[in-house]
């Protein structure tokens, strides 16, 4: 039988996928990557053995809890091949880069969010308004992040916040730069963005001038709107518990202005 990493670069269709490459740059990439899979296996072990352990809970709630886990897997998993899929995509359509968002930053909160209730045994209407809270919280978290991670907004991730340009990646606003920059700017966005190495410091300053103008208004109408809606799903939730509401709530205004 092939190995895992043989059978998939067969699946993989990309035009330079007869080119010349190094799959680990050094010993300590390999080192980092192989124990890194290893570090993600044991912690997903980890979590199944503390909530078969968990003697306190109901075997019924200890099933669903697993369920629940073995859920974000495969969801999470189908998310990460999108992005993968993405990487070497000229366009994508906003409702394709949505679909693969929820499948990955939003899957991770609700299910958090989904544990939480299950174990508290929330009723179905409370879950659910927990769950919608975690999804709209988890959009805008990642649509702040995709700012401070191309340096649009003021940033204190370290660095020079320009990684996401250099990279190319294909974040909310690469997506949205495609469709609302003019196309007359557009060819220059493109021609300055994901340059990895050659990239200039014109470079970033064109792309960070062209998603300030055209791209950054849009996407702080939605970071707000996305919180507003996060609020709403928590007002739905009784106050058992004070301090942890007070701490939803932080988390939410947090996001308007996060500068990590």
């Amino acid at each position: 039988m092939p190995s895992a990493w043989s059978a998939n670069a067969k699946l993989y269709r990309g035009t330079d996928g007869t080119r010349a490459a190094v799959v680990f740059r050094s010993r300590r990439h390999r080192y980092g990557v192989s124990q890194a899979i290893l570090d993600a296996l044991r912690i997903r072990s980890l979590g199944e053995r503390a909530i078969e352990g968990a003697s306190d809970l109901h075997p019924a709630v200890r099933l669903e809890l697993l369920s629940e886990l073995t859920s974000v897997d495969l969801i999470l998993s189908d998310g990460q091949g999108l992005d993968l899929d993405f990487e070497r995509l000229p366009r994508v359509p906003e409702k394709d880069y949505v679909r693969m968002s929820e499948a990955k930053t939003a899957r991770l909160y609700v299910g958090a969010a989904a544990t939480g209730a299950i174990a508290a045994r929330a009723s179905t209407e409370h879950r659910l308004a927990i769950e919608a809270y975690a999804r709209h919280f988890a959009v805008a978290f990642q649509d702040r992040d995709d700012l401070l991670g191309a340096g649009v907004v003021a940033s204190k991730v370290g660095g020079s916040a320009e990684g996401d340009i250099r990279q190319g990646k294909r974040t909310r606003l690469y997506v949205l730069a495609l469709e609302r920059i003019p196309p007359k700017h557009r060819s220059a966005f493109l021609r300055a963005y994901g340059r990895g190495p050659r990239t200039t410091k014109r470079d970033v300053a064109t792309v960070r001038e062209l998603l300030k103008a055209h791209v950054l208004p849009e996407m702080e109408r939605r970071i707000e709107e996305n919180l507003m809606e996060a609020k709403k799903a928590l007002d739905r939730v009784p106050s058992k518990d004070p301090d942890a509401r007070a701490l939803l709530e932080l988390l939410v205004e947090a996001q308007r202005n996060r500068v990590r």
